[in-house]
């Protein structure tokens, strides 16, 4: 992968992923604004006299709570996968990289419906690079929408090689992008489509 390439690629990736959390983050924030208007509102009725549920009350107050959670919880997966560019070079879990990868592309999958089962062995620990990793997480499941019907459930394993670690999409591959491969290149990595189990990402212990 040329380093001009590697660098064009790494931004539309980045900008995709932030485009579609910011609109997730602003969809939580929307809900909050609306019930805290109606929280207002009510209040207010109160203030005048009149009867209110405060069991309704106390409902709005705790969706609002819940988004905020919801909210702080996007921005974590935001600044997590932001931070994978910290390090050129690093002792990364692979769970957590699918886990966090798989979070982020939730918003587009249920777009068509498609929802993600993450299963199999956790601290599972490669040396590689963190941002090409996510970037080729990111590639294998733009695979697998290619591959699924809307509504799939998607089950992704990831368990530990002798070689390193291997990541099972129970759906996907066809040809592999131009893209993906020059990811696979520069994580000593592989990805096939095998029969019966989908597609299969394999990563070395050691790039």
């Amino acid at each position: 992968m040329s380093a001009d390439n590697g660098s064009d690629a790494g931004l539309v990736c980045f900008g995709r992923m932030t485009a579609s959390v910011s609109h997730e983050f602003k969809n939580h924030l929307a809900t909050i604004r609306e019930k805290a208007g109606l929280l207002t509102d009510l209040l207010t009725l109160a203030a005048r006299g009149r009867e209110v549920d405060f069991e309704r009350l106390a409902g709005i107050a705790a969706d609002i709570q819940q988004r905020t959670a919801d909210a702080d919880a996007v921005v974590k997966r935001l600044n997590a996968f932001a931070h994978s560019t910290d390090h050129p070079l690093a002792e990364v879990p692979v769970d957590e990289s699918v886990e966090l990868t798989l979070n982020l592309y939730a918003r587009l999958a249920a777009m068509r419906g498609v929802s993600f089962d993450p299963q199999g062995d956790a601290g599972v620990v490669v040396s590689t690079r963190p941002f090409l990793l996510m970037q080729l997480l990111l590639a294998c499941l733009d695979a697998v929408m290619d591959s699924v019907e809307d509504g799939a459930q998607v089950t992704v394993t990831t368990r530990a090689t002798q070689e390193g670690a291997e990541i099972v999409f129970s759906a996907g591959g066809g040809g592999q992008a131009s893209q993906m491969a020059e990811l696979l290149d520069a994580l000593s990595a592989t990805a096939v489509a095998e029969a019966g189990s989908g597609l299969v990402l394999r990563l070395p212990k050691n790039v």
